[in-house]
C-alpha cells in the first residue's frame, strides 16, 4: 500500500487543515475493502481511493471528519452540492456553526468558552472543533454533551491517553464503551432494534453512539432511559412546534439547548428544584464539568439519593378530584364485599367499651367501604370493645339490605329519613358502651383511631374527644375548632398541610366536628344528648360542647385520631354547598341564643386570633430555632447538638420550628417532619424572618439563635418581633467562639499574637447584647463570654449516652479519625493534614501496619488534598449511616486538632463508645466541665502542639492495654456523668426556668 503524502495533495487538498486529510493507515483500518483495492493496484494509495470512491460513499478521511454529518449541515443550509464536502465546510467555516464530526457540538463548546470565536481567526481556524483538537483534547474540557473525558477514561477498556477523545474516535469509535452519562447505548439498542443491521464493520456506523450522534439524535430517537419524548413535547409547546417543523428533535433540542435552559427531560426530574433543594450541586457541576443538572443527577445525585422533583405529596390536588377518587375506592370495596359474598361479621362483646353510631342514608358504596375498615378496628382484640350501631335514615338503596351482609351489626332503622341529629340520638339511646362514637360514613379510618381516642378519653376532666380530620384531597379539614364570640366557627388548620407541627399535638378545644366525636355516655346522657333543635344537622356538635365546657368537663381534640372525610356526602349530595350553608345561618342564630354566657368568654373572631383561640386550657410553648443548616447530625460541626436541642425541647413539652438560614442536602427534613417540627428553609421559602415573624411571631414564645456569626443578622430581623411581642425570648448559643479559634489559627501559622483577645470576643458578642441570655457549651467559653457581655450566660453542653462498642483491646487495630469538612479551612481538615504529615509518618515507624480510617461528612466541594488520598495507610472512608462498626474496630481514637471552638463532639462520641482517645492540648482544656480540671478529663493529650509528642501518645496507648482499659472505663463514667439525657435536659430546663417558662407553665405534652 501506498504512503499517503503531503506532496500527493491537490492544490485544494493542501488548504485543508491536517486533520481533515486522509490519513492512510486509518483508512485502511477503518475500510478493509478500500485497502484490499489498493493492494490489489485499483488505487495508488488511500487519497485516491477517498477521491475517486471514498467520498461517495460517505467514508470519513480521517477520524476527525465526517462527511455525512458535514452533508445533513449543509443540507439544512441549502448548500449540499459540493463534491468534496470538506470544501463546502470550508466556505461556510466562516459562520462558525459548522461541526465536522459528529461527537463535537459546537454550540455546547462555544456555550463553555465564548473566547474561541476570537482566537479562531488569531490562529487561522475554521472551526473551534480545530481549537479544541489541538488545545483542549488534552484537559478535561468536553467536546459536546455525548462525550465527558472523565468519565470515558473511568469505564473499563478505555484507552488511557492524555488526549481521550482523539484515542477514542481514532481506535475505540467502534466499541460500545460509553462515553458520557448522557447517552446509555444498551437502552438505544435495545429500543432500536432495527439499527442493528447497520452497525459493525463495513457497514454505514461504527457503534450505537455513532448512529445516534450523526442519524438518530435528528430523528428524535431517545439517548437514555430517562428522556420522555413525548413529555417534552407536551411540556413544551415551541418544541412541539420546532418539531413538527422538522426544525429540531426533542431529545436533539434537550442535549444542545434544553439542559441549560433548566427544561425537564421527563416528569419525575424537576431542574429548579433540583438545584433549590441541593445547592451542593451547582459546586459539583463547575468541579466536574458536567453538562448540568440532570446529568449531575446521573452522575452524582442519584447515587446519594437526592430528591429530584417535589414529592407528590406536596402537590396541590383539587378536592372535586380527591372525593373521585374516594367514591372509586368506596365502589371497589362495596364490589368487592358483595361480590364475596361473606358478611362483613363484628365481634361480639357481653361488655362494650365504645358503641360506634353510624347514620346513614342511602351511599351504599360508602357505607360498606366504611364499615369494612370498622370492622378490622373492631376486630382488634388488644383494642377497646366495639360495638357498631347503625341508624338507616329511610334509605332507599341496597342499604336496606344490610342485615344480608353483615353480621353482629346493632341496626336502628326508620322508614323516613331523621336527619342527623336525631339519628344520633337514637343510636346513643340503644349503645352499651362505656363511650359513643359518633361517626359519619363518608369516611376513612385510621387503624390506630379510635384505640387513640378512648385513651385521651380516659384522661382526668375529659369529656369530649375529637379527631384530626383530613379532607379527600389531602388538606386538613379541621384539627379541633373554634366559637367566637359571634356563634361563628373556624376549623383550625382547614386547608394546610395535616403533618404541619402546629396540628400534632393534643389540646382542649372549644369543640370537635361530630363526623368523629367521642363523647362520655353517661355525660351525653345527663345533657340529654345532641339538642334536635339543630336537626337535620350542623352545629349540634358545637352546642354539645358548649355544654360540656359549662359542665366543667374537657374537649380534647386528639392528633392520633386520624380521619379522612369526604364532607357534604349525606345531605347535600346533589345540591350547591349554599344549602348547607343556609342551615348554617339558621342553626348559628340559635346556637347563639341557646350558650350566651359560653360565647360570653369567647375570642372575637379575627386572624390575629387564631393562635391563642385555638387552646382553651393554654397551648405549649413553642420555640424557633435559628440555625445555618437543618440539625443533620451527619453534617458534624454542632449540629449533632443542634439535633438533641431539638429532641430534648419536644421531650419537655415545647413545639418546635426549626429555621436554616441556608440549605444543604439532607433527608432530615422528612424526619422532623414525621416528630411533629416544622422546618423552614430561608434559601428554598424565599422568605426573611422578618416577614415570617410579621405573621406568626405572636405565637413563638422563645427564638434561639445558633452560632454567633448569626446574633446580628437575627437581632436586625426581630427588632419589630420584640416590640410587638415583650413576654417573648431570644437566647444566643454560641456554640463556638470564634475569636478564639482565630487566635489558635494565627499561631499554628506562626504569627506573632498581639491582638486584644477580649476585645475580639467583645466585637464577636456585641449583638449578643440583644438576647435575654447567652448559651455556651463549655467551662472555658463560659468565662469568656461573661467577661464579654453584661447578661446572664449557662453552660449547655452534649449529650451522649453511654453505651460501649464490644471489641475488647486484642480484637482491634489501626486509629480511627471522625468528623465533618464543610469547607477548605475546616479545623478537622487542617487537623487531618497535620496528622499526616507530623503524626502518621512517626506512627508507621513504630507501628509498620498502623492504619487511620477517616470518617465523616466531606463536602463535594471540597476536594481531599493529595497528601491524604496518596499517604499509604489512610483510608478516606466518607459519611456512613452507622458510626459504631467503624468504633468497635479501632483501637485508639485520634483528634489532633490545633484550633477550634466550642466542645469536640467527637471525642465526647469516642468516650461513649468505649473508644480511648488522643487528643490535642486545646481539646482537652475544651472538655473541663464546670467544676473540674484537666486531670479529670479522661483522654491522653501531650503537653505542647508537637507532633512527635502527639505521635507518642498514640503509640503507648496503642500498645499498652492496662492503660488503654483504664481509660475506656474513665471515660465510660466522665459520659454518664457529664453527658447523660437527663443531665442535658436538667440543664436546659434551668435556663428556661430562669427565662420565666417554669415548670407550671400551661402545657399539653
Amino acid at each position: 500500500m501506498a504512503i499517503f503524502t503531503v506532496e500527493k495533495l491537490t492544490d485544494s487538498e493542501l488548504e485543508y487543515p491536517r486533520e481533515f486529510r486522509v490519513d492512510p493507515r486509518w483508512y485502511a483500518a477503518q475500510y478493509p475493502g478500500a485497502r484490499l483495492a489498493i493492494e490489489n493496484g485499483l488505487f495508488e494509495d488511500a487519497a485516491e481511493h477517498y477521491q475517486r470512491e471514498g467520498a461517495r460513499r460517505g467514508n470519513q478521511p480521517s477520524p476527525f471528519f465526517a462527511p455525512r454529518f458535514v452533508h445533513l449541515q449543509l443540507r439544512q443550509k441549502g448548500k449540499s452540492d459540493q463534491d468534496d464536502l470538506r470544501e463546502g465546510l470550508v466556505e461556510n467555516a466562516a459562520e462558525h456553526s459548522m461541526s465536522p464530526h459528529w461527537l463535537f457540538d459546537e454550540a455546547f463548546f462555544l456555550r463553555q468558552h465564548p473566547k474561541v470565536r476570537d482566537a479562531l481567526d488569531k490562529r487561522n481556524l475554521i472551526c473551534s472543533f480545530l481549537y479544541f483538537i489541538r488545545f483542549c483534547d488534552q484537559t478535561e474540557d468536553r467536546p459536546g454533551a455525548l462525550f465527558d473525558p472523565n468519565f470515558y477514561l473511568a469505564q473499563e477498556g478505555a484507552i488511557q491517553s492524555e488526549t481521550p477523545f482523539s484515542s477514542y474516535v481514532t481506535e475505540q469509535v467502534a466499541s460500545e464503551i460509553r462515553t458520557s452519562h448522557l447517552f446509555d447505548p444498551d437502552f438505544y439498542r435495545a429500543a432500536n432494534p432495527d439499527i442493528g443491521a447497520q452497525i459493525g464493520p463495513g457497514r454505514p456506523f461504527n457503534s450505537s453512539l455513532h448512529h445516534f450522534a450523526e442519524v438518530g439524535i435528528f430523528e428524535g430517537r431517545a439517548c437514555l432511559p430517562d428522556f420522555d419524548r413525548d413529555y417534552y413535547l407536551r411540556a413544551y409547546p415551541d418544541i412541539r412546534d420546532a418539531s413538527e417543523n422538522k426544525r429540531v428533535s426533542p431529545v436533539e433540542h434537550f442535549l444542545r439547548h434544553g439542559m441549560f435552559e433548566m427544561r425537564n427531560p421527563n416528569k419525575y426530574f424537576d431542574t429548579r428544584f433540583y438545584l433549590d433543594r441541593h445547592p451542593s450541586v451547582v459546586d459539583d457541576i463547575k468541579q466536574f464539568g458536567f453538562a448540568g443538572p440532570f446529568e449531575h443527577f446521573l452522575a452524582i445525585g442519584s447515587k446519594r439519593g437526592y430528591r429530584a422533583s417535589p414529592p407528590l405529596i406536596s402537590m396541590s390536588i383539587d378536592e372535586e378530584a380527591g372525593k373521585a377518587l374516594f367514591e372509586k375506592r368506596a365502589k371497589v370495596a362495596a364490589q368487592n364485599l358483595f361480590l364475596g359474598g361473606r358478611k362483613l361479621k363484628f365481634p361480639r362483646h357481653d361488655e362494650v367499651d365504645i358503641s360506634c353510631i353510624v347514620p346513614v342514608f342511602n351511599k351504599v358504596d360508602m357505607t360498606a367501604h366504611f364499615l369494612t375498615q370498622l370492622r378490622a378496628v373492631a376486630a382488634d382484640a388488644e383494642g377497646p370493645r366495639i360495638e357498631v350501631i347503625v341508624v338507616d335514615n329511610g334509605s332507599t338503596d341496597r342499604t336496606v339490605s344490610i342485615a344480608d351482609w353483615t353480621e353482629n351489626l346493632v341496626l336502628v332503622r326508620e322508614d323516613a329519613p331523621l336527619g342527623y341529629t336525631k339519628a344520633c340520638n337514637l343510636g346513643a339511646r340503644a349503645a352499651r358502651g362505656k363511650y359513643l362514637l359518633f361517626l359519619n360514613n363518608d369516611m376513612e379510618i385510621a387503624p390506630d383511631a379510635i384505640t387513640n381516642a378512648y385513651e385521651t378519653a380516659q384522661a382526668e376532666g375529659v369529656g369530649v374527644v375529637g379527631a384530626r380530620i383530613i379532607l379527600t384531597n389531602g388538606v386538613l379539614q379541621e384539627a379541633g375548632s373554634i366559637a367566637w364570640r359571634d356563634g361563628s366557627t373556624l376549623g383550625y388548620g382547614r386547608g394546610e398541610s395535616p403533618t404541619d407541627g402546629r396540628f400534632l399535638f393534643a389540646r382542649d378545644v372549644d369543640y370537635c366536628s361530630g363526623c368523629f366525636l367521642m363523647v362520655e355516655r353517661g355525660l351525653f346522657e345527663k345533657l340529654d344528648g345532641f339538642s334536635e333543635d339543630f336537626s337535620p344537622g350542623y352545629y349540634e356538635e358545637t352546642d354539645l360542647c358548649a355544654r360540656v365546657w359549662d359542665e366543667g368537663r374537657r374537649v380534647v381534640y386528639e392528633p392520633g385520631a386520624v380521619v379522612t372525610h369526604y364532607e357534604y356526602a349525606s345531605y347535600s349530595s346533589g345540591r350547591p354547598p349554599t344549602v348547607s350553608r343556609a342551615i348554617m345561618a339558621r342553626h348559628r342564630e340559635r346556637f347563639v341564643k341557646r350558650n350566651p354566657d359560653f360565647l360570653a368568654r369567647q375570642a372575637m373572631p379575627g386572624p390575629r386570633n387564631v393562635a391563642e383561640a385555638s387552646t382553651r386550657s393554654g397551648r405549649p410553648p413553642h420555640v424557633l430555632i435559628f440555625d445555618d443548616l437543618l440539625p443533620d447530625p451527619r453534617f458534624g460541626s454542632g449540629f449533632v447538638r443542634s439535633s438533641t436541642l431539638v429532641e430534648t425541647f419536644r421531650r419537655l413539652g415545647w413545639r418546635v420550628t426549626v429555621w436554616a438560614a441556608d440549605e444543604r442536602s439532607t433527608r432530615i427534613e422528612e424526619t422532623l417532619e414525621e416528630i411533629g417540627v416544622s422546618a423552614i428553609v430561608a434559601t428554598r421559602a424565599q422568605r426573611r424572618l422578618a416577614t415570617f415573624l410579621a405573621t406568626n411571631g405572636g405565637d413563638i414564645d422563645l427564638m434561639w439563635v445558633c452560632r454567633t456569626h448569626n446574633f446580628g443578622t437575627v437581632r436586625a430581623e426581630t427588632a419589630s418581633w420584640r416590640q410587638q411581642n415583650p413576654d417573648a425570648r431570644m437566647i444566643g448559643d454560641t456554640e463556638a467562639i470564634a475569636a478564639t479559634r482565630e487566635i489558635e489559627v494565627e499561631a499554628v501559622v506562626g504569627r506573632s499574637v498581639d491582638r486584644d483577645v477580649e476585645a475580639m470576643i467583645r466585637n464577636e458578642l456585641s449583638a449578643g447584647e440583644a438576647m435575654d441570655a447567652l448559651i455556651t457549651v463549655n467551662a472555658l467559653d463560659h468565662d469568656a463570654a461573661s467577661a464579654a457581655v453584661a447578661k446572664p450566660v449557662h453552660v449547655l453542653g452534649h449529650t451522649l449516652p453511654a453505651a460501649p462498642t464490644p471489641r475488647d483491646f486484642a480484637a482491634r487495630a489501626g486509629f480511627l479519625f471522625c468528623g465533618a469538612i464543610h469547607e477548605r479551612e475546616s479545623p478537622n481538615l487542617d487537623s487531618l493534614l497535620w496528622y499526616a504529615r507530623e503524626v502518621h509518618p512517626r506512627i508507621r515507624e513504630a507501628i509498620p501496619d498502623a492504619t487511620l480510617a477517616v470518617v465523616g461528612y466531606w463536602r463535594a466541594s471540597v476536594p481531599p488534598p493529595k497528601l491524604l488520598t496518596e499517604t499509604e495507610g489512610i483510608e478516606l472512608i466518607g459519611p456512613v449511616e452507622d458510626l459504631r462498626p467503624h468504633f468497635d474496630a479501632a483501637r485508639v481514637f485520634v483528634a489532633p486538632t490545633r484550633f477550634a471552638g466550642g466542645v469536640p463532639h467527637k471525642v465526647h462520641q469516642a468516650m461513649s463508645l468505649g473508644l480511648p482517645s488522643v487528643v490535642t492540648p486545646l481539646l482537652r482544656a475544651q472538655l473541663v466541665e464546670p467544676g473540674l480540671s484537666l486531670a479529670d478529663v479522661p483522654v491522653l493529650a501531650p503537653g505542647e502542639l508537637d507532633g512527635a509528642a502527639f505521635a507518642h501518645c498514640c503509640v503507648e496507648l496503642y500498645n499498652d492495654e492496662e492503660a488503654w482499659t483504664a481509660l475506656r472505663e474513665d471515660g465510660l463514667a466522665f459520659m454518664r456523668a457529664h453527658c447523660s439525657e437527663e443531665r442535658f435536659a436538667e440543664a436546659l430546663t434551668d435556663i428556661l426556668e430562669d427565662l420565666g417558662f417554669g415548670k407550671d407553665r400551661p402545657n399539653i405534652a
